[in-house]
C-alpha cells in the first residue's frame, strides 16, 4: 500500500517548479529592469552634478571632459550647462518612449542644480571677473 502512495506523487516537485517558473522569470526580469532604470537615473544625476561642478570651477572645455564619465550618449547630450553671472545652472530633461515586449514605456529623467562659481574674484563682493 505504501508503495502505491509513493508512485502517485512521483514528479510532483517538477510539476510545481514548471508552474512557478514563469512567475520567477517575470520577477527576476522586473528586478533587472528596476535596477537598470536606477542605474540610468544615477548616471543622469551624476551627469548633472559633475557638469555643474566643472562649469563652476573651470572653463567650457572641462565640461566636455567630465561628461565623458557618463556612459550613455543620450544622457550626455541631454545635459545643458548655462553660466549665469556668479552661478552655473546644470539641467537635464529626457523623455524617451520605447517598447518592451509590446508594452509602451517612457523613460523620463528631469532635474537641475545651481552651482556657485568656485573661482577667485578679486575686488569687492558682487564684482564680476
Amino acid at each position: 500500500m505504501t508503495h502505491l502512495w509513493k508512485n502517485k506523487e512521483k514528479g510532483q516537485a517538477n510539476t510545481e517548479f514548471i508552474i512557478s517558473l514563469p512567475i520567477l522569470i517575470m520577477l527576476i526580469g522586473g528586478i533587472f529592469l528596476a535596477g537598470f532604470y536606477a542605474w540610468r537615473s544615477a548616471a543622469a544625476n551624476w551627469g548633472v552634478y559633475i557638469s555643474g561642478v566643472a562649469g563652476g570651477s573651470y572653463d567650457q572645455s572641462a565640461i566636455t571632459m567630465v561628461q565623458q564619465s557618463i556612459w550613455w550618449p543620450e544622457i550626455r547630450k541631454a545635459i545643458q550647462v548655462t553660466p549665469k553671472g556668479q552661478t552655473v545652472q546644470s539641467e537635464i530633461t529626457i523623455e524617451t518612449p520605447f517598447s518592451f515586449l509590446g508594452i509602451p514605456l517612457v523613460e523620463s529623467q528631469s532635474g537641475g542644480a545651481t552651482f556657485h562659481l568656485w573661482r577667485f574674484v578679486a575686488g569687492p563682493q558682487g564684482s564680476t571677473p
